[in-house]
């Protein structure tokens, strides 16, 4: 009898520590959607005649003249925060765009500016990459998103969701590609 009274709640700690053995070690990257990575191969060369010309006009792309642009810090820590049955604060998060370190986390884990945002262009392209960490290092990792800013943009709006496929957001500015980068 007095076994029984030892065995049956050392049964219960036991199921409950492995439960939540299999929910740590399985939980998903928080980088979120599984996707792949695909390079465009060159398409075939083939003889351009006035008739395949008129068929198919290519779209002008009109690119922003502009030699830099301002962007606004808009991120909270709601946005950068993976939520998974529960919370998970990253314990490193930083931005940088084209180059120039924008955002990163004060000790209490939310984002600030790093400096007054006046970011260089390049041929109309903004090319935006963010580190992120949680649990101490044990999920990290880095993406990086090419836009094409619009023409007539003086100012971008930065927002963040990692729910959204391209997780950074940018007001009148068009993302182009993503691309993991492996460190």
């Amino acid at each position: 009898m007095s076994l029984q009274k030892y065995v049956i709640p050392a049964l219960l700690l036991l199921t409950v520590l492995l439960i939540y053995r299999n929910l740590y070690f399985t939980m998903p990257d928080p980088s979120g959607i599984n996707y792949t990575l695909t390079t465009q191969q060159p398409s075939p060369t083939r003889e351009q005649t006035p008739e395949s010309v008129a068929e198919k006009p290519e779209p002008k792309r009109v690119q922003s003249q502009k030699g830099s642009i301002t962007i606004n810090n808009e991120l909270t820590k709601k946005m950068i925060t993976y939520k998974y049955f529960v919370s998970y604060s990253p314990t490193k998060f930083d931005l940088y765009a084209n180059g120039v370190h924008l955002v990163t986390l004060d000790k209490k884990h939310r984002p600030i500016s790093t400096n007054l945002n006046k970011v260089p262009l390049k041929d109309g392209k903004l090319v935006v990459l963010y580190e992120y960490e949680f649990m101490g290092g044990s999920r990290k990792g880095a993406k990086e998103i090419t836009f094409d800013v619009a023409p007539d943009a003086d100012v971008l709006n930065l927002t963040f969701n990692w729910r959204d496929k391209w997780r950074v957001i940018l007001d009148n500015a068009t993302p182009i590609s993503v691309e993991r980068i492996e460190k």
